[in-house]
């Protein structure tokens, strides 16, 4: 199987950068470290609208590994590098792969659902071994996990790293997935795959499937979609007035419309539900309260 075009640091680069632009908490451990730890991210992602990619409807909790020292797991770590851990909370740590690629899908992944073009990262025992101890430290308060994209060629790479789409194209694999296993084959973003070596097939939750499920939940107890619109207009108009001081609250709402907008349209939302988000992301930025008042046709606004 041909590797992808470009290297692992080409694809990791805009992929923690898209990943990390609503957050200032995020840790790169040297290489010694590393190489101790598995991971080459770890990042507090509080973005809600992000974490579905990762099979999580909600941001997880987060862990301050400074606060670990004592845990198993870093006890073979020399005190010089224990220093090193991070006093702030993180969520999410990656270890970020370079896929190969395959046309011929074997008969095994063809009655697994792989019928065409799939990617596939190879998975070494001794950082696969480490890397679940990691996640085991970690519980419930973090996810620990591979990313690799669904492409490979360096025209894509450069595609979705001007549109900003490198989150949507890539596959997310638990690491908890990959126990016993050297492969891990895929041909979707999101999580789920196929491991060998006995070709298990995970079929986490699709991706779509939760956001959708998510936009028509919403749908069911929103105020009308006409409603919505309107609130988002008068929203979008205030906080775009150009007698405002240029805050920073105000950049990062700006922001946060746009990037919900085109998140929002990549993955095929409800409209009304991109507007919602919109209204949380303004309520969120100025720390207000969003009172659901009235009756009848006008519920909500």
């Amino acid at each position: 199987m041909p590797d992808a075009e470009f290297e692992e640091k080409e694809y990791e680069g805009p992929l923690y950068n898209q990943l990390e632009r609503k957050s200032n908490l995020l840790w790169s451990p040297g290489q010694v470290l590393e190489n101790l730890v598995g991971i080459d991210r770890g990042i507090f992602l509080e973005e809600a609208l992000l974490w579905p990619f990762f099979n999580n409807q909600v941001a997880l909790k987060g862990l301050q590994l400074s606060r670990y020292k004592t845990n198993p797991f870093f006890r073979s770590i020399k005190k010089n590098h224990q220093m090193e851990l991070p006093n702030f909370k993180l969520n999410l740590f990656i270890q970020a792969k370079r896929p190969s690629y395959s046309t011929k899908p074997t008969k095994k992944l063809r009655n697994l659902g792989l019928t065409k073009k799939y990617w596939s990262i190879y998975i070494k025992d001794e950082q696969q071994e480490i890397l679940s101890e990691f996640s085991k430290m970690i519980g419930s308060k973090g996810h620990v996990c591979y990313a690799t994209p669904v492409f490979d060629t360096k025209k894509e790479l450069f595609n979705h790293t001007k549109k900003e789409t490198i989150i949507e194209n890539s596959n997310f694999p638990p690491v908890e997935s990959l126990v016993n296993h050297t492969r891990w084959h895929y041909n979707l973003p999101g999580s789920s795959g196929v491991a060998n070596e006995d070709f298990i097939n995970y079929q986490f939750k699709d991706l779509k499937s939760i956001l959708e499920n998510i936009s028509r939940e919403f749908v069911n107890y929103s105020s009308t979609y006409e409603d919505l619109i309107q609130l988002i207009e008068i929203i979008t108009n205030l906080i775009r007035n150009p007698n405002l001081s240029n805050s920073e609250a105000n950049f990062n709402t700006i922001n946060s419309f746009d990037e919900i907008e085109r998140l929002g349209q990549n993955l095929q939302f409800n409209e009304a539900y991109i507007k919602y988000l919109q209204i949380v992301s303004f309520v969120s930025e100025f720390n207000l309260q969003w009172y659901i008042i009235g009756q009848g046709k006008n519920k909500g606004v």
